[in-house]
């Protein structure tokens, strides 16, 4: 596209085109400066219409305005902030924070030799577990999708020795990480940089950007820049000798192909890097060296073409991340071994191409026969293990439904609660008629009953205080009520996501030797029944929440009443 925003324009009359920032297929980045506010440098994001078909046209869009809310949310220093967001001249624009400097992928080329130093590595890495951090902890949790070096903005120091502050900028693939969800609505990300997942059905999580983030902290090691052979981490030492054994064993196992196999969280890889830093400056780790002895992450060598096996020991996830969606980690595992199965028989088919053509056809075929079957059964276990594991969750998660449904019948009715309401009632209405009686009686000798009047009318608003504490028992059963409620809800969630990710392992492991335990009914009826007992729960709220409603109503009149009468009354 044409990029006709001249130096001088004024859009909307108020940003004055400085420069030209950037551009790409379908937009641009320009510098500008903000008139209505001392001329403050911004960036202009800028999207155009213009050549696009429909479909690129709605997915643009649909990634601008994306940008636009993500970004109005959110405050850190590690994210640019947005102004302003306005159309014109058939293009969108987002207005936010103009960075000075440069992407990680400029400094990186004209820095590294071939990398950068571990202790550079090392401080950049903590600026970015600090802003992933604070993306997976919003609410719901931001996954990145597209941690890269040209997506991190580098702003150095008045030095100009090191580097000062990184940016996280191009938000226009980020996500919410919705629970329970299966797959991404859309699946895409930079060659390399992007984990397995991103490449299949399964929804992306926070490993999705440890991966990512596993692949820049390699690449910004060694210089390798992993768009070339994807998946295939080599050495990093070899590269960059200075590199602490902790520090490669750690960042092998960010970028292992299968999620469940990756750190839980940026706060895991933050505490492991923080630890390879206490150890180089000499201070004592924090945690024990007997302990961290056996949370050690142990060295698995990698070649500059193949994937080795994962750390055989590592922090493991927590009980809160054990709940996550089963079917991210199954439904991952098969996009691994499908990625896995392709890389290894195109690179060996490419290698040994150049031996057959110097004479050794013979061989050479053989070799690539036997490594075509070699990957095709890693890749076939690693299929099979996962309708075994996924047969395994849903087993454990129709149990789970099963036994959370009865939680919902042990107070169907509310009856307890109703019956001191009830009681409570008839006892105000005795209380009024008393009253009522001796207002009837008149003042009697000296006046007497004027006080006994009073006094009526004061049990009677007691008895609207008892009503009004059935109100707070009430809330006390309902609370808990409510929690079983979203229990079951999620159970059934749950079970039914379990039930597709099955029927997509078995699909998937085609001619494989494992099968469904379940079938769709098992399925069907354990969530129908479900269902009912829900049902029938919160019809019994809703009857005991009006019966509520009508005997506050009508104590409240008693109450008025109670007290008019006995206003009434002079003596």
């Amino acid at each position: 596209m044409a990029h006709n925003l001249a130096p001088g324009s004024l859009l909307i009359g108020r940003y004055r085109i400085l420069s030209l920032a950037g551009a790409g297929g379908m937009g641009a980045v320009y510098k500008a400066a903000d008139t209505q506010l001392g001329d403050r440098p911004v960036a202009l994001k800028e999207l155009s219409e213009s050549g696009l078909t429909p479909v690129e046209l709605a997915e643009a869009t649909e990634a601008f305005k994306r940008e636009a809310l993500l970004l109005a949310e959110l405050h850190h220093p590690g994210l640019p902030s947005i102004h302003d967001h306005f159309t014109t001249g058939g293009r969108w624009y987002l207005v936010m924070d103009f960075i000075e400097g440069e992407t990680l992928e400029d400094y990186l080329h004209h820095a590294g030799r071939p990398g950068l130093p571990v202790a550079q590595v090392l401080r950049i890495a903590e600026h970015l577990c600090a802003v992933l951090d604070y993306l997976h902890h919003h609410v719901p949790p931001i996954i990145f999708r597209d941690l890269k070096p040209s997506n991190v903005m580098v702003t150095r120091a008045a030095s100009g020795q090191s580097p000062d502050q990184f940016q996280l900028i191009d938000f226009g693939i980020a996500r919410l990480f919705k629970p329970g969800q299966t797959h991404d609505t859309v699946s895409f990300g930079s060659s390399g940089y992007a984990a397995p997942e991103q490449y299949g059905k399964a929804q992306t999580t926070v490993r999705s950007d440890i991966f990512s983030f596993g692949a820049l902290l390699h690449q910004l090691l060694t210089g390798i820049d992993p768009s070339i052979t994807p998946f295939a981490f080599p050495p990093i030492q070899p590269y960059n000798a200075q590199t602490p054994p902790a520090l490669e064993a750690l960042i092998l196992w960010m970028v292992q192909l299968d999620p469940s196999k990756r750190p839980p969280s940026v706060a895991v890889v933050s505490q492991e890097l923080d630890q390879i830093v206490r150890q180089m400056h000499g201070v004592p780790p924090v945690i024990p060296p007997q302990q961290r002895a056996a949370l050690a992450v142990p060295l698995a060598p990698i070649s500059s073409m193949t994937w080795g096996p994962p750390p055989t020991a590592h922090l493991g996830p927590s009980a809160r991340e054990r709940r996550a969606p089963r079917g991210l980690v199954v439904l991952g595992s098969i996009g691994a071994a499908l990625v896995v199965l392709c890389i290894v028989v195109q690179t060996c088919a490419s290698a040994l191409g150049q031996d057959i053509a110097a004479g050794q056809s013979a061989a050479a075929t053989a070799a690539v026969q036997q490594a075509d079957a070699q990957a095709t059964e890693t890749a076939q276990a690693v299929l099979d293990q996962a309708v075994t594991d996924a047969n395994a969750h849903l087993s454990t998660d129709l149990n789970g439904l099963s036994s959370d449904v009865p939680s919902l019948a042990t107070v169907p009715d509310f009856s307890s609660v109703l019956t001191s309401y009830a009681n409570d009632w008839a006892q105000m209405q005795k209380d009024y008629q008393t009253e009522h009686t001796d207002y009837q009686q008149g003042c009697g000798p000296y006046g007497g009953n004027a006080i006994t009047v009073r006094d009526d009318a004061i049990a009677v608003h007691d008895d609207l205080i008892a009503i009004q504490d059935d109100d707070i028992a009430l809330g006390d059963d309902v609370r808990p009520f409510n929690s079983d409620i979203g229990s079951v809800q999620s159970d059934m969630q749950t079970v039914q996501s379990d039930w597709t990710t099955l029927q997509n392992a078995v699909a998937a492991d085609g001619a494989g030797s494992v099968s469904a335990q379940f079938t769709s009914s098992d399925v069907n009826t354990a969530v129908s029944n479900a269902q009912k007992q829900v049902d029938a729960s919160n019809k019994a709220l809703k009857a005991a929440q009006a019966s509520a409603k009508q005997y506050d109503t009508e104590s409240g009149q008693k109450d008025t009443d109670a007290q008019n009468l006995a206003d009434s009354m002079h003596c």
